[in-house]
């Protein structure tokens, strides 16, 4: 069980160095967005509203969600981060 939690948050590893860095990159990227998104809706979970917690914990949920599917080899996923 640990060894499978250990392997979910280990970073994909490719032949091609370039798409390596990339996915490395975004892996390592959606697994701060997804810790910084659950700490930012704990802290605000004492105010008054209750829509942004839930915004956060959502874009938490999505970029959780998006590790093994990083993990996969859809490096598309940079078209939802990178800016236009």
């Amino acid at each position: 069980m640990l060894a499978k939690l250990i392997a979910f948050f280990k970073p994909p590893e490719y032949e091609n160095i370039e798409q390596a860095q990339k996915a490395r990159f975004l892996h390592f990227a959606l697994i701060v967005c997804t810790a910084a998104g659950v700490l930012l809706a704990i802290l605000n979970l004492s105010g008054s509203t209750s829509l942004l917690p839930t915004f956060l914990f959502v874009a938490a949920g999505i970029s959780f969600l998006c590790i093994p599917v990083n993990k996969r080899g859809a490096t598309s996923l940079w078209l939802f981060l990178s800016p236009a």
